[in-house]
């Protein structure tokens, strides 16, 4: 019995494990993710042509706006 008690508690901290790094793995990707989308709408810190969408959206619409167009 000592010895099946064992191996389970091997099983289970693997098992544990394994969903631990899945879970750090799964959210490191959604942090990418969130960072990659927010330096496209918002713009790039190092980068100072790009202002991001939102900025040039704005932009646009208020010459659109001014031309008469919108």
């Amino acid at each position: 019995m000592d010895v099946l008690l064992q191996y389970v508690i091997a099983v289970a901290a693997a098992v544990t494990a394994t969903a631990a790094v899945g879970t750090a793995t799964a959210a490191y990707a959604t942090y990418r993710v969130v960072r990659r989308h927010e330096r496209a709408l918002f713009g790039e810190e190092a980068i100072d042509a790009w202002d991001g969408l939102i900025e040039m959206v704005g932009e646009h619409r208020a010459v659109l706006r001014q031309k008469g167009y919108l």
